[in-house]
């Protein structure tokens, strides 16, 4: 399947379980290999300063339906390093990088 990311964007994301994550806001791309490494989500858009973000590695989708991603379900972690762009991409499955 392919896609662009004006498609993916604002995608709904909910895990497997049913909770809201957010939406689709951004994407981080493996160079090396010419793919999607992760999917930052987050509830309110990126400019909203209280909001929860999360970076979903590419392994966990489950789905990708009409404007909905299903993800696995996971064990949130605190990552205050997500918001460093230079950083190579988190290996924990699901992150949140809210303060």
């Amino acid at each position: 399947m392919r896609t662009s990311f004006q498609e993916l964007k604002n995608s709904e994301v909910y895990t497997k379980s049913g909770v809201y994550l957010g939406k689709v806001r951004d994407i981080v791309l493996d160079l090396d290999h010419h793919s999607v490494a992760q999917y930052l989500v987050k509830k309110f858009p990126l400019w909203f300063p209280e909001s929860d973000k999360y970076l979903i590695n590419s392994g966990q989708i489950e789905a990708f339906k009409q404007d909905v991603i299903i993800v696995k379900d996971a064990r949130l972690q605190d990552d205050n390093s997500a918001s460093n762009t230079d950083a190579k991409p988190n290996p924990a499955v699901m992150s949140d990088s809210s303060s």
